[in-house]
């Protein structure tokens, strides 16, 4: 299934895409596609990094206020807003 999609582009982008276009003989639409899907493979891959990266500093938060509870009897000042991991 196919969306149409508009929007607006400076004229030296859309000039410059034309030529790449006319020069590949490929569509523009080709063009655009395959760099969104680039874009958006890219974007999930980090999105993920990020979520495992998160994960890992709440974890490591965990720890270190464990330990720091354990050596005092003060409460440490909670390093993250929030711990619910599985709430993105």
């Amino acid at each position: 299934m196919t969306v149409l999609v508009n929007f607006r582009m400076s004229e030296h982008l859309k000039t410059g895409l034309d030529f790449i276009a006319q020069s590949k003989q490929i569509t523009k639409t080709y063009i655009i596609n395959s760099l969104v899907e680039s874009y958006i493979r890219d974007e999930y891959r980090q999105l993920a990094s990020d979520k495992d990266m998160t994960y890992k500093l709440i974890v490591a938060n965990d720890r270190l206020n464990l330990k720091y509870a354990e050596d005092t009897e003060l409460e440490m000042p909670p390093v993250l807003i929030s711990t619910h991991f599985g709430e993105w």
